[in-house]
């Protein structure tokens, strides 16, 4: 008498709910641990629809003049340790965002679509900024206007390495 044939292995049904578990996992892991290790914005700061825009406001004008910004598109973010954002859109088209704090105009850039405006700050004793408090010198605030909310990120100097702007 022969012995019974053996099926062979792929025909078994746990073979394929094994390897359907490891792909699953295997997926799942994929799409969440970027999630986990992707670094995040210290602060992020909403628009806020209540805040009125001023004209008169002699940073705006600046701005009208440096970024060629439309006054009438500004949007004011969440004011942040007594740092105000907006942003808005210049003559060409392009998003800008401009950071305030205190009587002064900070500082402005503008990005053209799909890119985002980034403001950065280096730390100077010269130029107190109230974000920039907790950072030696040579420390980096940026502000990042991405889709409704303007990301800040705090970072302290550099450790080692030349500093590219010395060049």
């Amino acid at each position: 008498m022969l012995p019974t044939p053996r099926s062979a292995w792929w025909r078994h049904p746990g073979v394929f709910l094994a390897a359907g578990a490891a792909l699953a996992v295997g997926l799942g892991l994929g799409l969440a641990l970027p999630a986990v290790w992707t670094a995040r914005p210290d602060i992020i700061a909403a628009i806020d629809p209540d805040a009125p825009v001023d004209p008169t406001e002699a940073w705006i004008r600046q701005a009208e003049r440096a970024l060629e910004v439309d006054a009438g598109t500004l949007q004011q973010y969440e004011q942040v340790q007594g740092v105000t954002m907006w942003t808005g859109t210049n003559a060409a088209g392009a998003r800008c965002l401009i950071v305030v704090w205190g009587e002064l105009w900070g500082n402005g850039s503008c990005a053209p679509d799909p890119l985002d405006p980034v403001v950065d700050f280096r730390v100077n004793p010269d130029i107190p900024m109230p974000l920039a408090a907790p950072l030696d010198e040579g420390g980096v605030v940026r502000f990042v206007a991405r889709g409704d909310v303007v990301e800040i990120w705090v970072r302290e100097p550099a450790e080692s390495g030349p500093d590219v702007s010395d060049s």
